[in-house]
């Protein structure tokens, strides 16, 4: 089932946030199904540094119009994690692939909840440093949630 959504996923050469929810959703979601055992394996934060700064760095560029923009939306996001050693890093745009994000949200994911929990803030807060969340912005962060096991909320409006 995961095989034949990668191929529909990858059938038009190009993934947009839709996609690429939908597919990480299901394939946690099977995932976690069949390997119950493997959602009780815990990692420390300071291990999953540079996931996190790939995770806010894709958030932080999805939208942007501008690097500076990008910039001012990864460091929005990043203020959550200040006490972190090594401290978060803008990861450039050109170096960021979903393959990579899909990864690193797998690592991600065990993490303590609590700690989920803040990163699912610091996306949302890259994603509205410009005052508005669109709908990629919000289709990725219900992705993450579900990827990260962190109830979220309904999102109210939504810029299209």
């Amino acid at each position: 089932m995961i095989a034949t959504l990668h191929l529909l996923v990858q059938t038009d050469g190009r993934i947009v946030p839709f996609e690429f929810a939908l597919q990480k959703v299901v394939a946690r979601t099977l995932d976690l199904a069949a390997h119950p055992r493997a959602a009780l394996a815990t990692l420390a934060p300071v291990q999953v540094v540079g996931e996190l700064s790939l995770l806010l760095s894709t958030a932080a560029q999805l939208d942007a119009a501008d690097p500076g923009e990008a910039t001012i939306a990864f460091a929005r996001g990043a203020r959550e994690f200040t006490g972190l050693h090594p401290p978060l890093e803008l990861v450039p745009a050109d170096t960021a692939t979903l393959a990579g994000l899909d990864r690193a949200l797998d690592r991600i994911a065990l993490t303590p909840a609590p700690f989920r929990k803040r990163i699912l803030g610091s996306v949302a807060a890259a994603f509205t440093a410009d005052n508005r969340l669109t709908l990629p912005e919000a289709e990725l962060l219900r992705a993450l949630a579900a990827a990260l096991d962190c109830p979220m909320p309904p999102v109210p409006d939504i810029a299209e």
